[in-house]
């Protein structure tokens, strides 16, 4: 019977995956095989930020030795891009979630992108330090009221409707497309 299940699984990817005129087999397993698994990474290429080298090049530019060898060695590494304001969010390049997931799914196989949710209410809002644009409730000067009582229902709404609902619009634009890690917040946890 696991024969079976996994035939039929394997099947329906291979249908899945079918392009006008062939089969890729091997993205097939490899995606069974995260599949059945459970480990999403498993098997996949992982997606190099053009935008990380750009940031890392500036870095680059003013280091010495040992550090500038270690940044060097990074700009072939894949990392998550963080959605820590609304505006990473939609857009074309590769400073936007959807400009990354469109570059992913247009390379000739395409690549695994890993994204932090990071925009909780209250967490850093105008610090220096990170990101951090929604409050539970504002100041007259926009920033956030950290003293006020009561509860966050404004914040949790705008964080839904403008921040959260907005990454799942474009997440549902490439299912299917580009396989997808989303880690949730780490900070808060």
């Amino acid at each position: 019977l696991a024969l079976v299940v996994a035939l039929t699984a394997l099947a329906a990817l291979l249908v899945a995956l079918r392009t006008a005129e062939e089969v890729d087999a091997p993205a097939a397993a490899r995606v069974l095989a995260r599949r059945q698994s459970g480990n999403p990474f498993a098997g996949a290429p992982m997606y190099v930020n053009p935008s990380y080298g750009v940031s890392l090049r500036s870095s680059i530019a003013t280091a010495e030795g040992g550090v500038r060898q270690a940044l060097e060695a990074m700009m072939d590494e894949p990392s998550a891009y963080w959605l820590d304001v609304k505006t990473k969010i939609e857009g074309e390049g590769t400073g936007t979630m959807e400009g990354i997931l469109a570059d992913a799914a247009a390379r000739s196989r395409p690549q695994l992108v890993t994204f932090i949710v990071y925009d909780l209410p209250n967490r850093d809002c105008h610090a220096k330090a990170s990101n951090g644009e929604i409050c539970c409730t504002y100041l007259p000067n926009g920033r956030c009221d950290y003293m006020a009582t009561g509860s966050c229902e404004t914040g949790l709404a705008e964080y839904k409707t403008e921040y959260i609902d907005r990454i799942v619009k474009v997440l549902q634009d490439y299912d299917g497309k580009v396989p997808i890690v989303v880690v949730i917040e780490p900070d808060s946890l």
